[in-house]
């Protein structure tokens, strides 16, 4: 899925051979919700917000499709079986609901957890790239480091360095890899007046090689971010004696994932959907209206 020096040589010539699609209309956009919200909430960041605005707009191209099943908990579930049941319940309704469509995940925190599984482990895995003309997350802990193609597109910026260490999901070993981060697969990582330094979630120190060799700072987030995920690991408070780091970080941490911490000034709270909406509707719209 990366692009190859051939579409690159192909684009510098003057060619350019438009992607190749399998799949009917209506696109469905699949929207995952972020942690203790419903999935009909049209509030922004919620990305049920941008599967309607897209929907109404182009009812002939899209179609907005809000994932159920799917509890968006940290506790009651735990988060890694709420991503479980979301992933599980994406794969469904993409096999059974809406099994010749088109489809876009759109992914918000830990929606966008959902969502990034669910390309990877799903979409990628069975070779169906071709039925995604494109995929939105925002806030994603499991953005690959070094990318973010929606902050490209929105003329945002690219998040900076963080501790001297490259930026990426806070999931770490579970982040994408570049290779399965196309040039149509947009992260965005909203970095506010603070160059992003309260997006917890997708602006984690983890390093260039999160996957073998997590920079020490990115370590540390991902060890208590892995607790969260997976409370059998151990406690807040084990883990963070196990690391070195202190409980109070931890706990915010932990806290900040279940939409407690940083309060509602925080970048990962106010994302600016503006640019969701036009990608949909004056980049993907158009190709197929």
């Amino acid at each position: 899925m990366a692009t190859t020096w051939s579409d690159v040589s192909d684009k510098l010539d003057g060619l350019y051979y438009p992607p190749q699609y399998s799949g009917t209309l209506p696109i469905v956009l699949l929207t995952w919700s972020g942690t203790g919200v419903s999935m009909w909430d049209t509030t922004p960041p919620q990305p049920a917000a941008v599967g309607l605005a897209a929907a109404t707009a182009f009812p002939q191209v899209f179609y907005w499709q809000p994932v159920g099943n799917y509890p968006a908990s940290i506790v009651n579930p735990p988060l890694g079986q709420s991503v479980d049941d979301g992933y599980n319940e994406g794969v469904r309704l993409a096999t059974q609901v809406w099994p010749d469509n088109l489809i876009i995940p759109l992914g918000y925190s830990q929606g966008a957890i959902c969502g990034s599984h669910w390309w990877r482990d799903y979409i990628l895995a069975n070779n169906l790239a071709s039925r995604v003309p494109a995929g939105l997350m925002w806030g994603n802990p499991c953005r690959s480091p070094g990318f973010a193609n929606g902050n490209a597109y929105a003329g945002w910026g690219m998040p900076g360095l963080v501790d001297d260490f490259l930026t990426g999901g806070i999931a770490g070993p579970d982040d994408l890899t570049p290779d399965q981060t196309p040039s149509n697969w947009l992260d965005f990582v909203w970095l506010g007046s603070d160059d992003g330094a309260t997006e917890l979630y997708t602006n984690c120190p983890v390093g260039p090689n999160p996957w073998t060799a997590e920079a020490p700072p990115g370590y540390v987030e991902t060890t208590v971010y892995n607790a969260v995920y997976d409370p059998s690991l151990g406690t807040i408070e084990e883990v963070a004696a196990d690391v070195g780091m202190p409980i109070a970080d931890a706990e915010a941490i932990a806290n900040g994932l279940n939409f407690l911490g940083a309060g509602a000034a925080a970048d990962h709270y106010n994302y600016d959907i503006t640019p969701m909406v036009n990608y949909l509707t004056n980049v993907v719209a158009p190709i197929f209206a």
